[in-house]
């Protein structure tokens, strides 16, 4: 029994060291942005009807998260363009597994990210975040673009 609890101790040992390894040559500021809160379920079918798709062109989420807006858009709308970005590397992975390649993921931040191309753009961020991104999406917007934000406003 002692074996074991030594064994246990030592993997989470490891774990922790793999983390911090993982954020000091990631960057710390991965997780820094905000802690990973999914878009209800049951807002997804309000923030499409607010972004009012259009067949063709192209949908941005920065901060995409899981994936689950992105999933919804690539089902209603296949011949839209969707592209989202995500800077925590875990949620980008099961973003990954949802989509299976129907849209582009980019892992990144944000305010490098270009929006000059982008129709409609969904954001579910951090009033922080939020802020940060107004001046750049008021300079890059075309005009007719529409942004949706839940929840903290621009």
């Amino acid at each position: 029994m002692l074996v074991i609890a030594w064994i246990a101790l030592v993997l989470l040992g490891l774990v922790a060291m793999v983390i911090t390894l993982h954020l000091i040559v990631s960057g710390i500021n991965t997780f820094t942005s905000a802690l990973p809160v999914p878009t209800p379920r049951g807002a997804i079918t309000q923030i499409i009807d607010a972004l009012d798709l259009p067949e063709h062109g192209l949908f941005v989420e920065p901060g995409c998260g899981d994936g689950r807006i992105l999933r919804a858009i690539v089902d209603l709308r296949p011949e839209l363009l969707t592209v989202g970005i995500e800077n925590n590397p875990v949620s980008l992975g099961v973003a990954r597994i949802r989509l299976r390649g129907r849209a582009k993921l980019v892992q990144g931040n944000l305010l490098h990210a270009s929006f000059a191309k982008a129709d409609r753009v969904f954001m579910y961020l951090s009033p922080r975040m939020m802020a940060r991104l107004e001046n750049k999406l008021e300079r890059e917007l075309s005009k007719g673009a529409r942004l949706v934000s839940q929840q903290f406003p621009l």
